[in-house]
């Protein structure tokens, strides 16, 4: 009898675990949950940050991070996702066909709402990003920023010093390049700093926009030149050809650095040229607000204007196409919390959660917010935990991209109609000097012309996918450093290459998808 009791009492206990379990419901969540974040560059320390911390009290979570150098960034995703090292979220991966055919990573729709995850369920069911799903799925979250804060500096104070005016067209801007060079006899200057490696394909995009060719930050592979509904690809054009033709010119005269091929971070880039004088021009990211104040502070007499858009002679400019988005962030499938890590992304992408990553702690970092999105920083306490950072330094690819501010996706209908109402975030004390907004409108000028086959993927056809790619990073990068008298041998070489891997088959896929679904 007292056995029988004692199951009857055991029992009793149990049921409303049974019944929990029966009924999908979960039991309350104990805390903090540990979750781990890969993101390439991180600089805080989580043990002490005080935005992390804040993060965990309001997630209920034990935030800790997985990271390399920039310039190790995809080696390090790669490594993670395929040897299943137990990270919850990784943050810049592409190629997400791949990964999730391998299940590296989950699906996330199970999990997501429009009730309960705003953000993410509105931008992976959108109109623009829905091409992005698999077999009807969405495996990531593609990293937005507001805009392209991007721009080609030039030293106004070296125009100034040699009497030189603000190109405003190629043979100009050569001229101006040659004079910047001509300053050292040492030969320690060179015109333009160039990236190389898979970031030639947006260290080219001026010259590329000036010779008419419509590039992109991110995915060469599927821009075209689109004319009465026939497609081109770029890598093609006589356009490319001749943007090439002047690269190589400017590179065998020494005005492009001779190390951009091996020049694959750009922070190294921009600390070994631009900051220490001996680049006068180049395409950088806030050339501003970032770049020309750490300039300032190594050289109180630089001076850092932007170069306007202007066509190369017999061709007309034409902006690069494109969103600067080809890297998303994913839920691992080793993540033992995938709600939890999937409810940490939600939140970073909330107005609360922007404010956060942004700005700091409020009061600590800041006192007030207002709806047009500048606030009041208390300078003391933010300078002391981050010095003289613009925004605390998780803005940036956690589980967002370049985003300084907010996308307001719980307000409106779709989420193309936030992204056109996005507001950036900042401090009242930087209203008065060159800010963010003004990089977004100067790169606005230079970028994000439509291009209505960004995000259309042939999973299955990965592998040829990646080869273009590769042909043309490597085209591109031997025909601007072909030896004086080799560019026209060089490029028939790039063009066999490109017909070897496949493009013409590559090409034919994009067509029949835009006669199908876009003519």
């Amino acid at each position: 009898m007292k056995k029988a009791s004692l199951f009857l009492l055991v029992g009793m206990m149990l049921m409303p675990v049974l019944f929990a379990w029966g009924s999908g419901e979960q039991a309350k969540e104990e805390g903090p949950i540990p979750i781990t974040i890969y993101r390439g560059g991180i600089t805080v320390d989580a043990e002490t940050d005080p935005v992390v911390q804040e993060l965990n009290k309001r997630l209920n979570v034990k935030i800790s991070f997985v990271t390399a150098p920039w310039s190790e960034n995809r080696q390090k995703v790669n490594l993670i996702l395929s040897t299943g090292e137990p990270v919850d979220i990784v943050t810049t991966v592409d190629d997400i066909p791949r990964w999730a055919d391998e299940g590296a990573i989950i699906a996330l729709d199970r999990y997501i709402s429009e009730d309960t995850h705003p953000y993410i369920y509105k931008l992976v069911n959108s109109a623009t990003f829905s091409p992005l799903k698999i077999d009807g799925k969405a495996y990531s979250i593609p990293q937005l920023p507001l805009g392209i804060p991007w721009g080609t500096f030039v030293r106004k104070d070296w125009l100034d010093k040699l009497g030189l005016k603000m190109p405003t067209n190629e043979e100009e801007l050569y001229k101006v390049a040659k004079a910047f060079k001509d300053m050292d006899p040492g030969g320690n200057i060179t015109g333009f700093q160039f990236e190389g490696d898979r970031q030639i394909r947006r260290t080219t995009i001026p010259i590329m926009s000036m010779f008419g060719v419509p590039s992109s930050f991110w995915d060469q592979h599927v821009n075209w030149d689109i004319k009465n509904g026939k497609l081109t690809h770029i890598a093609t054009m006589d356009n490319t050809k001749a943007a090439l033709k002047y690269m190589n010119r400017l590179y065998n005269e020494g005005l492009i650095n001779h190390d951009f091929p091996s020049m694959n971070s750009f922070p190294k880039l921009t600390e070994k040229y631009m900051h220490t004088g001996s680049a006068g021009l180049g395409w950088v990211i806030w050339p501003f607000t970032a770049q020309g104040r750490r300039l300032k502070e190594i050289d109180p007499n630089a001076e850092v204007a932007v170069l306007q858009p202007f066509s190369a002679k017999g061709y007309t400019f034409r902006k690069a196409q494109g969103l600067m988005v080809q890297i998303h962030a994913v839920v691992s499938s080793q993540s033992k919390n995938p709600e939890k890590a999937i409810e940490c992304l939600e939140f970073f992408n909330s107005y609360e959660g922007r404010q956060l990553l942004v700005a700091g702690v409020e009061g600590e970092h800041w006192s007030s917010f207002n709806d047009d999105g500048t606030f009041v920083r208390i300078e003391e306490i933010w300078e002391g935990d981050y010095g003289k950072e613009q925004y605390h330094p998780l803005n940036f690819y956690l589980g967002q991209g370049n985003c300084e501010g907010y996308i307001p996706a719980d307000k409106y209908d779709t989420f193309e109609e936030a992204y056109a109402n996005a507001v950036p975030f900042l401090p009242t004390s930087l209203l008065n000097e060159v800010n963010i907004t003004a990089e977004y409108k100067e790169g606005a000028k230079w970028c994000a012309a439509p291009n209505p086959l960004q995000f259309v993927q042939f999973p299955e056809h990965n592998d040829l996918k990646v080869e273009v790619e590769e042909a043309i990073y490597t085209g591109w990068t031997k025909c601007i450093a072909a030896k004086p008298g080799e560019f026209e041998k060089t490029w028939q070489e790039h063009q066999a290459e490109l017909k070897r891997v496949g493009l013409d088959r590559w090409t034919a896929l994009y067509q029949e998808y835009y006669d199908k679904n876009l003519k």
